[in-house]
This record gives C-alpha cells, sequence and structure tokens, in this order.
C-alpha cells in the first residue's frame, strides 16, 4: 500500500491526475477568474426555485415591516438581508432567509402587535429570546422571518463599550449554543456594566436572544445604528442602520469583496418532491418568475 506521501506525489503526476483533482482545479480557476474580473454585485439574481422562496419572503417581509411602522417599532435590515440591500439591492444571489432587527425595549410592543393582529410566530430559545415569523411551513421545510432584539446598554465611556464588545464576544464564542441560562448571564452581565458606567456612550448589543456566529463584533454605536435610513430592496424602500458600510464592516470585514468561500442555497436541494410542488404551485398562483 502506498504512503500518503507517494500517492500525492504520483497524482500529482498530470498523467495521473484524478477526475476530482482536475474538477478542482478547474473551479480554482472560475473562481480566480470571478474574483478578479467581477465583484459580487454583478451576479444575476436566483432563478427557479430558490427566486420563488425570496419573493415569498418578499412579500411577507413588506408585510410584517409595514406593521411594525404601524406599531410605532423601529426596526432595520440585518445581517445578510441587509448586505443584500446594499450589494445587490436586493437579495443575495444565493440567500434563502431573512434577518431584521429591532431594540429589545421595543419587545413588548412587538408582542402586543403578534397578539393583536394573530401573529404566527415561535419563541426561540424561550419566551424572552428571539422572534420568529412562520411564512410558510410544508412537508419538511418552513420558511420564516427572525426579528433579533439588540439590548442597549447605556452610560458607557469608549474604553467600557469596548470592554462589553470584547467580553461579550468572548462570551458568545465560548458558548457552543443559545439557552435560557446563557440569555440571562448575558442580560445580567449588561445590567452591571450599564449600572457601573460612567460615560455618555450608549452601545446596542446583538447576541442577547440568540447564538450569534462569524460577528467580528458584538457591538454597534449608537450613532452607527440611528437615525435609520432607508434603501432599496427588490424595488421596496427598507429601513437600514444610519452608517450601513461601517456597520456591515464590523460584522464581514471586506463585504464588498468575494467571500472566502461560495454557498450554495442548502435547502433547496434537501426539499421533498411534494414540498416543490407546493412552492411551484405558489410561484404560478402568484405570478412569481
Amino acid at each position: 500500500m502506498p504512503t500518503k506521501n507517494l500517492r500525492h506525489r504520483v497524482r500529482s503526476w498530470k498523467g495521473f491526475e484524478s477526475r476530482q483533482d482536475r474538477m478542482e482545479k478547474e473551479l480554482e480557476t472560475i473562481k480566480n477568474i470571478l474574483m478578479n474580473r467581477w465583484s459580487p454585485a454583478d451576479c444575476p439574481p436566483a432563478g427557479g426555485l430558490l427566486r420563488g422562496i425570496q419573493l415569498l419572503l418578499l412579500e411577507k417581509m413588506k408585510y410584517y415591516t409595514d406593521m411594525l411602522d404601524e406599531y410605532g417599532i423601529p426596526y432595520w435590515l440585518d445581517f445578510g438581508t441587509l448586505l443584500g440591500a446594499v450589494r445587490h439591492k436586493g437579495y443575495i444571489p444565493w440567500d434563502e432567509d431573512v434577518d431584521i432587527a429591532i431594540r429589545r425595549e421595543d419587545r413588548d410592543k412587538l408582542m402586543r402587535m403578534v397578539e393583536e393582529r394573530q401573529v404566527k410566530c415561535e419563541m426561540i430559545h424561550g419566551p424572552d429570546a428571539l422572534v420568529r415569523f412562520e411564512v410558510m411551513s410544508l412537508p419538511g421545510y418552513s420558511l420564516h422571518i427572525d426579528v433579533f432584539g439588540y439590548q442597549a446598554v447605556r452610560n458607557l465611556t469608549p474604553e467600557q463599550a469596548c470592554m462589553v464588545d470584547r467580553e461579550m464576544y468572548a462570551m458568545n464564542k465560548k458558548q457552543p449554543a443559545f439557552t435560557p441560562a446563557y440569555g440571562k448571564k448575558v442580560l445580567d452581565y449588561l445590567t452591571q456594566q450599564e449600572q457601573a458606567g460612567s460615560g455618555d456612550a450608549t452601545v446596542y448589543v446583538r447576541g442577547t436572544e440568540s447564538h450569534i456566529t462569524g460577528c467580528r463584533h458584538m457591538t454597534v454605536r449608537e450613532d452607527v445604528l440611528f437615525p435609520l435610513t432607508t434603501l432599496p430592496f427588490e424595488g421596496f424602500e427598507m429601513k437600514v442602520p444610519a452608517r450601513y458600510m461601517e456597520y456591515l464592516t464590523d460584522i464581514y470585514d471586506d463585504f464588498i469583496a468575494w467571500p472566502s468561500y461560495f454557498r450554495e442555497a442548502t435547502s433547496v436541494a434537501r426539499l421533498s418532491s411534494e414540498t416543490k410542488r407546493g412552492i411551484a404551485n405558489y410561484m404560478q398562483d402568484n405570478n412569481l418568475r
């Protein structure tokens, strides 16, 4: 049996390259061409079932954001949905969910809206954690809109604000998944920091209701977030943070460039035939293409 090193040397000879080796080289060449000649903003929008999913989410997102406006709840597009608004003026071509955010201090208004309008939703990680609006439920598949709550921490000096960001990042990184106990620990910590504050700065903290992965900073300054402005998203004006470029850079670093990996819309491939038919019928009934 050849050693691993010998197998690698043999396969490196052109005549002994496997089909997988050649495909990997071709994919790397295509990736380099794309990254050097076009930006992600040049990608065409999604098509097929994925586009149908996006348009269905768009319809519900507009419905719910109008309702948030009616109840006086400031919201803003968040994470990949905000990135899509800035970079693509709509969905990232391979995206398949919607993220919006509100202040946690508006949570009581949100719960009143849910009750009065009989909004179909579920509470993820407990009754005081992430709110998820139901969009469509089909066999083995569901669509939803996540509503993240950002906790305000006031009376901080710039140094204290930086410390909160570092401590929240460390706590989130050590926590493999969000639990009600972890959520209470986070809120207790933030309350203590606000009470011990000796400045006039306010930061809003993400990760108080749900585990956050791949985020470089866990806090956003008040002046970066407010006053909210708007950007076009799939033909509609949606609310976004005041300094949205800085906001996204704090989350993703160089978000205008190509990502280090190509992501696929994984859920479409996993859909059952029955679910695909349900989405296709919805697209036809609503003239979505």
